[in-house]
């Protein structure tokens, strides 16, 4: 199987009697190769051996029993198989120097793979290896029964509810164990309201709230509440028990009415039917098992005046006084007055006859009226409702049966002006002077008047019209000016409206008068162009705003100082305008080098370079140019390396102090003489500096000196 170049040996199954070979030309190595080398050629299959593929062949006699894959190896398991690894083995995982092992281990141990075979060759049993051991403390996990590390002993399996489950984790390897308790929830119980649930009473019941739970206090003046509490998670139960009242009479016991009360019967209780045709009765029965109060009412009976009533008489009325209730005396000599007087709360009424009288026409009869009259329309009787719009005519009747009066005023009407009053006109109007009224002649030059005279007594009526006036612009009209123009030069007739600036340009009307055209009014504002707040300014580059105060702008040139011009606009002068560079101070190259005297060039690669101070290391500042920042800047001085005063002087152990005058001491080397340099800084020189060990003392044979 698989495909490959030139002289890859491939291996076949040819137990089903033929074989497909799907890849010999789909790779360029292949195509269009032949397959010239068979394993087994007794005999050679037959069919194409090459070309483009999928090629098949038929296979007989040793081919048919599968001998064509002879070449087989089957897979072993390598020396890593039974180790003991601090972590996953990855060589020697097979055997024979063939096979692939699957899965590659890895994690932790203990690991299992298997080491496949090659050329139709078996795989390998599983193959192990385990991981060292060490130490592993037991620890307890928040599941009942479980660990989160070691492993579970003792657990006692405990599950029902309000008991509590135990066990032990325990380590291995020398780890120690931890012992574990949890705690299984409370038993669930459901609440439930008792046999005074529900029960009507006069007071907080004590005795038979909950069949099962916990009760709470009664809380209530009526109906009394309460809970029946579960437990374990249960749950609560609310219970309640009504209030017993005694049914009572409403605000309609006792009272009077026309027809039977439907409101008002109980204050306490519920209300029966109320029976009867008036007196009424009914009952209020007790709530909740409380006892039935009876309760009733009254009729009321009006007072009503009799025939009598309303009927004009000439003397008082003895008869048909009443038609319900009893009369009272009749009182008075014309009109006559009584009262009909009621029962049980019932209302009296009060009645009267009056006298009989003739109708007569009063003061406005014939008089000029402008509207319908209505005062004075009758000397005696009741006038009618006045009738026309002039002339208005009326009638007085008689009362009480007297006779009537037929009554008349004629339309008194004003003069009117008509609508060319308070009107505009070029010349005296002709029409519509009035809209009521006669006309007079018109007078004057403009403006002109008449009247319009009334009729029946009605006013006069004066009236005028306007004369009408065109506005004209005045001198300053399309002239530049600086400030706006004013009067007398904005109009040469007409009226003047306020002088307003929009775009440079000084714009007011001349409004006619009396309906006379308006003229619209000019004049460019002449403006001198001046600077603005970034002329005389330090910037780190040309300036984009705040140019000009007035007048326009320019554009901006240099590159320090920045120059422009605000020109003036309409005939303005013009302004020229600058700003200066600002430059921020920088050290230059000789910052952060090294120089053997005080540097005197290259302080600064802009601004200004102040005195350098020191000795070794060197500092200066670079000041800033028109408000720039100013910069700390510093060099270093060259140090020589030279010798200590250690140096060249005898030591039997190596010198400690006093290696170097100036420069940095390397480690001392040798064990007598001993030798080390003295490292310049800045390009200074090394030196290198030695100290020896004493000389040995003398030797006078054994015998001291004399």
């Amino acid at each position: 199987s698989g495909v490959g170049p030139v002289g890859t040996l491939y291996y076949f199954d040819c137990t089903n009697g033929s074989v497909a070979i799907t890849g010999i030309s789909a790779s360029p190595f292949m195509n269009p190769q032949t397959i010239t080398t068979w394993l087994q050629t007794s005999p050679a299959p037959t069919g194409p051996y090459g070309g483009s593929g999928p090629n098949t062949y038929t296979c007989s006699g040793d081919w048919a029993s599968g001998y064509c894959c002879s070449n087989s190896v089957n897979g072993t398991c390598g020396t890593s198989n039974g180790g003991t690894f601090a972590s996953a083995p990855t060589t020697n995982l097979c055997g024979n120097g063939n096979g692939v092992a699957t899965p590659a281990p890895s994690g932790s141990g203990p690991w299992t793979w298997t080491c496949g075979g090659s050329g139709g060759g078996s795989a390998s049993g599983n193959c192990t290896a385990s991981q060292t051991a060490s130490p592993v403390n037991g620890f307890c996990s928040g599941t009942a029964g479980a660990c989160t590390a070691g492993t579970v002993a003792g657990d006692n399996g405990l599950v029902a509810c309000g008991t509590t489950r135990t066990w032990d984790c325990n380590g291995s390897g020398g780890g120690t164990n931890d012992s574990c308790t949890y705690n299984n929830s409370v038993c669930l119980v459901n609440g439930s309201c008792g046999a005074a649930n529900g029960v009507g009473v006069y007071s907080a019941p004590s005795s038979g709230l909950c069949g099962t739970g916990s009760a709470t206090a009664v809380s209530g003046s009526g109906p009394f509440t309460w809970s029946c509490n579960g437990a374990g998670g249960g749950t609560n139960a609310a219970c309640s028990a009504p209030l017993a009242q005694n049914g009572a009479c409403g605000a309609s016991h006792g009272g009077n009415f026309y027809v039977a009360p439907a409101a008002g019967l109980c204050s306490v209780g519920t209300a029966s039917a109320v029976g009867g045709t008036g007196p009424w009765t009914w009952t209020c029965t007790g709530v909740s098992g409380g006892t039935t109060a009876n309760c009733s009412a009254n009729l009321s009976v009006n007072g009503s005046c009799g025939a009598a009533n309303g009927v004009g008489a000439t003397s008082a009325p003895s008869s048909g006084l009443c038609g319900a209730g009893s009369a009272t005396a009749v009182a008075g000599t014309g009109p006559w007055t009584w009262s009909c007087n009621g029962s049980n709360g019932g209302t009296n009424a009060a009645c009267s006859a009056p006298v009989q009288v003739n109708g007569t026409c009063g003061a406005a009869d014939g008089v000029g009226a402008y509207s319908a009259p209505s005062s004075g329309l009758c000397g005696t009787g009741s006038a009618t409702a006045v009738a026309g719009s002039g002339p208005f005519t009326w009638s007085c009747n008689g009362t009480n049966g007297g006779s009537n009066a037929a009554c008349s005023a004629p339309l008194r009407t004003d003069g009117v002006c008509g609508a060319s009053h308070n009107g505009n006109f070029y010349t005296a109007p002709a029409t519509g002077l009035c809209s009521a009224g006669s006309v007079s002649a018109v007078g004057g030059s403009g403006p002109w008047t008449w009247t319009c005279a009334g009729t029946n007594g009605g006013l006069t009526a004066a009236c005028n019209a306007n004369p009408s006036i065109d506005g004209v612009c005045g001198t300053a009209n399309g002239v530049s000016t600086a400030t706006a123009p004013t009067n007398p030069d904005l109009c040469s007739a007409g009226n003047d409206t306020a002088v307003t600036n929009s775009s440079n340009t000084w714009n007011w009307g001349c409004n006619g008068v009396n309906g006379g055209t308006n003229a619209t009014c000019s004049a460019p504002e002449r403006i001198n162009g001046t600077c603005g707040p970034a002329n005389g300014s330090s910037v780190y580059t040309a300036p984009s705003s705040g140019l000009c105060a007035t007048g326009n702008s320019t554009s901006v040139t240099g590159s320090g100082p920045f120059d422009w011009n605000c020109n003036g606009v309409n005939g303005g002068t013009n302004a020229s305008c600058s700003a200066s560079l600002t430059v921020n101070g920088q050290c230059g190259p000789a910052h952060g080098a090294f120089s053997a005297t005080t540097p005197s060039s290259g302080l600064c690669s802009a601004g200004s370079a102040g005195a350098v101070a020191g000795t070794g290391p060197f500092t200066w500042t670079c000041s800033g140019l028109n408000g720039g920042t100013a910069v700390g800047c510093s060099s270093q001085i060259v140090v020589q390396g030279t010798c200590g005063p250690s140096n060249n002087v005898p030591t039997s152990t190596a010198p400690a102090a006093g290696l170097c005058a100036t420069g940095t001491a390397t480690a001392i080397t040798g064990t007598g003489p001993w030798a080390w340099s003295c490292t310049g800084t800045g390009g200074g020189i090394t030196s290198t500096c030695t100290a020896p060990t004493p000389p040995p003392p003398p030797s006078f044979g054994g015998a001291c000196p004399a």
